[in-house]
């Protein structure tokens, strides 16, 4: 949650929407703007085998 945040704090202050990638304790976090417009903001990670994904809309 912390990094779709910053993800969104970070386009707001610079106008740039931009996909990044992190890596926090083995884990890879992708956070990438998604749909026409930058509208939907998403994180997406895999834990444990299991695809895991977070959205935030406009």
């Amino acid at each position: 949650m912390k990094f779709l945040q910053e993800g969104m704090e970070q386009a707001i202050v610079t106008n740039e929407f931009e996909s990044r990638t992190r890596t926090f304790e083995d884990i890879v976090y992708t956070f990438r703007w998604e749909g026409t417009g930058s509208e939907n903001a998403c994180v997406s990670y895999t834990k444990g085998g299991d695809s895991h994904e977070i959205c935030a809309s406009e």
